[in-house]
């Protein structure tokens, strides 16, 4: 009997502790994300379950006393339409509070506002000075959409665990030892100053410079730097200016000519959107593998596509492909809008897996044309070029062709089995 007491016992209490779970799990879930709005503040005064409450979007104009108390699961928090000045224990009940994002607010922060448990922080309209010790070291990313003033004396070089900084109206000076040296990620909007050596701390990986349009010199940018973009930027570019190391570079409005050794030997992932220069060997190092060329329209010299590339993407590209142009070694080759010009043996390589034609190609496509090692064709809006598409153009190994619902033509029945028609 004792026995049968304790395995009854023991059943119950698991039964028990297994609905207690279901029941908390429950109220997370419903509970997990809340938005107040500005006329029914009461809702989060009198909310019965916000103890649950992870995530909250708040939209108070004023910030009544005691109105963020009893939250203790808040992670994520977002406060809409306040512009006041916040006090020292507005925020501090949030012990959990990992997330802050202040969108309305301009008014200068002081010491012991923001909490020192926030990792992540955003203020979107504030544009005050930024005092020392204003911000918690916690700070892991810190984003700053209408910031537009100097950096003062340890105003960010303090916060030693910050990882990732974006400063979207940003424009002044900076200052050697300005950023901490713990930054990973930079992202620099508006920022077109002249660069100083170490302005950029050398632990910057990811680097986004959009307007910036100063003159670059060897070491002005870190050796540490894996993924560069510089979307305004046409300056001329020499050898070494641009550091070994970097893996991803995207040049936006760069059309200066290159040269052997202007792009470093580590890129493998290269960008290059309005240039428009003929393309000659030695432009692209040999260890480039993706290579995408949105406003290029020249001539491409025979070798000047290095061995590496595996995919190529040409934008506005609309020139006669010389056979050997696209060397050996690309595997796809995406035409996106204007190419249309007569294909020739010889124009694609015989290792290209897969061919998209832009919209505007229409040309006849004759035996040979496509190579043995194509599997997949993709063809633009506008093909609907007579004679129709038949077995005999293309080799045993290609296994899809997707052509767009305007193609008018009757798929020859050896080949309904790899046409794909859009619907």
């Amino acid at each position: 009997m004792e026995e049968f007491e304790n395995i009854f016992f023991r059943v119950w209490k698991n039964i028990y502790i297994r609905n207690e779970i279901t029941k908390h799990l429950e109220l997370f879930r419903d509970n997990y994300q809340v938005e107040i709005k500005i006329n029914k503040l009461t809702e989060l005064r009198d909310h019965a379950n916000k103890g649950y409450i992870s995530k909250l979007r708040y939209h108070p104009f004023t910030f009544p006393n005691g109105c963020l108390n009893d939250l203790s699961s808040l992670i994520d928090l977002e406060i809409i339409s306040f512009k006041g000045q916040f006090k020292s224990e507005d925020l501090k009940p949030l012990t959990s509070l990992k997330k802050l994002s202040l969108t309305q607010l301009n008014k200068e922060l002081e010491i012991d506002i923001i909490p020192s448990s926030i990792e992540e922080l955003e203020l979107i309209k504030y544009d005050q000075i930024i005092k020392p010790m204003v911000l918690p070291e916690s700070l892991t990313k810190l984003t700053l959409s209408l910031f537009n003033q100097p950096i003062g004396k340890d105003s960010f070089n303090v916060l030693k665990n910050l990882k990732c900084l974006v400063l979207e109206n940003f424009n002044h000076d900076i200052n050697p030892n300005d950023l901490p040296s713990s930054l990973v990620e930079l992202y620099l909007v508006k920022f077109n100053k002249p660069l100083q050596l170490n302005s950029i701390p050398n632990s910057i990986e990811w680097l986004m410079l959009s307007d910036f349009d100063q003159p670059l010199k060897p070491n002005l940018l870190p050796s540490s730097l894996i993924d560069l973009s510089l979307f305004e930027y046409n300056q001329p570019l020499y050898a070494g200016d641009l550091p070994n190391g970097i893996t991803y570079l995207s040049l936006g409005c760069y059309n200066q000519q290159l040269g052997s050794d202007i792009i470093p030997s580590s890129v493998t992932h290269l960008t290059l959107s309005k240039y428009d220069h003929s393309l000659k060997k030695g432009d692209i190092p040999s260890s480039v593998q993706f290579l995408k060329m949105n406003d290029f329209n020249s001539d491409i010299e025979i070798g000047a596509i290095p061995l590496s590339v595996k995919k190529l993407t040409l934008h506005s590209f609309n020139q006669p492909i010389k056979p050997g142009a696209i060397s050996f070694g690309v595997e796809k080759i995406r035409f996106l809008s204007s190419f249309n010009k007569p294909l020739i043996q010889g124009s694609f390589p015989s290792s290209v897996k897969t061919i998209h034609f832009s919209i505007n190609f229409n040309q006849k496509i004759k035996p040979n044309d496509i190579p043995e090692s194509c599997i997949k064709i993709k063809m633009g809006y506008c093909f609907n070029h007579l004679p129709k598409l038949t077995s005999n153009i293309f080799s045993n190994n290609l296994k899809k062709i997707i052509v767009d619902r305007n193609y008018n033509h009757p798929i020859p029945d050896d080949l309904k089995d790899i046409i794909i028609k859009k619907k």
